[in-house]
């Protein structure tokens, strides 16, 4: 299965609070989500690494993580 970031913060947002209602569901604890940069963190030049797209690798590292622990 192809790993599909998410392409903006409202996207990144919707991966965290669908990842809650997970947890709350399973009446799980899970680890807090990566901090959402803000705005001024980014430059704007259109960086390969912006800032922004290393906070969505890492939601979707977070969000891979607690699924496999889901799986134990």
């Amino acid at each position: 299965m192809p790993i599909i970031l998410p392409s903006s913060l409202s996207e990144a947002r919707a991966v965290v609070s669908t990842m809650r209602a997970k947890a709350f569901a399973r009446h799980a604890v899970i680890p807090e989500p990566p901090e959402e940069p803000l705005p001024e963190n980014c430059c704007e030049r259109g960086c390969d690494h912006c800032v922004f797209i290393v906070y969505y690798e890492a939601i979707d590292a977070w969000r891979r993580e607690i699924e496999q622990d889901w799986r134990k």
